[in-house]
């Protein structure tokens, strides 16, 4: 435990120094539509929870690597947002998660395997009607806790890695995927003023991210948040088909 502590400790370190490093850099731009950017975040890793059974597992590791791309194109007659972003963080490991579904206390075990090719996070188009109307369509993050939308990077919530609640309600939406993202429709806006507000509206796959649906049943994600000064509230709901089991 002790051995765990100390290496959770040197991953804050390392991470904070990489991400505040590259929060220094000038962002890359091309051209006057569109921004190239990027971040990395090194771990050090020492788990000795699973010492009884002879399982010790020390590694350096890198566990993000992410280069993208986004812009806006078309100008003032019918702007297009865009977003591109690919995960370059190539290591070799084995992680077996079980995970228990809050809304039928099934169980349900996964096991990833050999992490070293890139893949696809991001890659949505979103149209802005107006700032209270957006409409957004492709792979993206979608909207269940605050948490869980918001980025991992310390700048963004203040942690290394999110609380493993989080990560075990907000991942079940995706429950063969990861990273908190899905494919599907996404209608969104926000109104700021006094007291501001935003509202989502998706329909997604309910697959997880570079995953085929594996049904025609979609999830449907609905989330609110108001925020006055310093406080903010939100409330969510999610409804979605597995089978002949509805998820609530």
């Amino acid at each position: 435990m002790v051995r765990k502590m100390i290496g959770r400790f040197f991953v804050t370190v390392v991470a904070l120094v990489i991400v505040l490093s590259l929060s220094s850099v000038p962002v890359s731009k091309a051209g006057d539509g569109f921004k190239v950017f990027g971040y990395g975040q090194a771990w050090y890793v020492s788990d000795d929870s699973d010492v009884s059974a002879g399982n010790v597992s020390s590694e350096f590791l890198m566990r993000r690597a992410r280069l993208g791309v986004e812009g806006t194109y078309g100008g003032a007659q019918i702007p297009v947002d865009f977003k591109f972003v690919g995960e370059f963080a190539g290591y070799n490991s084995t992680t077996t998660t079980t995970v228990i579904h809050p809304y039928d206390g099934s169980t349900e075990t996964t096991t990833t395997t050999d992490r070293g090719s890139a893949s696809l996070l991001d890659a949505y188009l979103n149209i802005p009607f107006s700032p209270l109307f957006q409409v957004q369509m492709g792979q993206f993050k979608y909207h269940y806790t605050e948490i869980g939308t918001a980025s991992s990077k310390i700048k963004a919530i203040g942690l290394v890695y999110r609380p493993e609640v989080v990560q075990n309600i907000h991942g079940n939406l995706g429950r063969s995927g990861g990273s908190l993202r899905d494919v599907g429709l996404r209608i969104h806006g926000v109104q700021k003023g006094g007291i501001t507000y935003n509202y989502d509206l998706e329909f997604i796959n309910g697959d997880g991210a570079n995953k085929a649906d594996r049904n025609d049943n979609k999830v449907i994600l609905v989330h609110l948040a108001g925020k006055v000064g310093g406080i903010k509230v939100f409330g969510a709901y999610f409804t979605g088909k597995d089978g002949t089991v509805v998820n609530k």
